[in-house]
């Protein structure tokens, strides 16, 4: 989305086992954090986007330009004081990404997938009767793409 709605370059960090996957998804460049610490190359970024929330604010600062933005999108109370000290002084920002989902967001995405301006990389469909096994997947190292749970009995 940050591509094809607001232009960004996009770099995605990730294991050597999802690069392919993040490829699939768009990414301009790919580092393999098991080979490269992208905090290190004295590359910056105008964003850096923590999903796994495994990084550390303090140790990618100098990874963000002048006014660059450190998001969390899971929250960790041990980066309040940093989110706040950040927002009271200095440029650079420490924010998390704490949404409320809404029917438009959902909207918006669909409109998206419809015109094929994002597309989704499915790595696996399971029944209903799965959703154990599902869960697991979703939350295991191997899954390289969304895990589907189809609602729909077969006849």
């Amino acid at each position: 989305m940050a591509k094809n709605q607001f232009g960004a370059i996009v770099t995605g960090v990730c294991s050597t086992e999802k690069v392919d996957y993040i490829i699939k998804l768009g990414a301009d460049k790919v580092i393999d954090y098991k080979k490269e610490d992208f905090s290190k190359n004295g590359e910056t970024y105008d964003h850096i986007i923590d999903i796994p929330g495994k990084g550390s604010a303090s140790s990618y600062k100098t990874s963000l330009n002048q006014r660059g933005t450190y998001l969390f999108v899971s929250f960790k109370a041990r980066n309040l004081l940093l989110m706040l000290r950040t927002k009271i002084s200095g440029q650079k920002k420490v924010i998390c990404a704490l949404v409320s989902p809404q029917a438009k967001d959902l909207q918006f995405i669909k409109e998206l997938v419809e015109e094929d301006k994002i597309r989704p990389v499915i790595d696996r469909v399971f029944k209903i009767d799965q959703a154990p096994e599902a869960h697991r997947h979703a939350e295991s190292a191997e899954r390289k793409g969304d895990v589907v749970i189809n609602l729909t009995p077969e006849p």
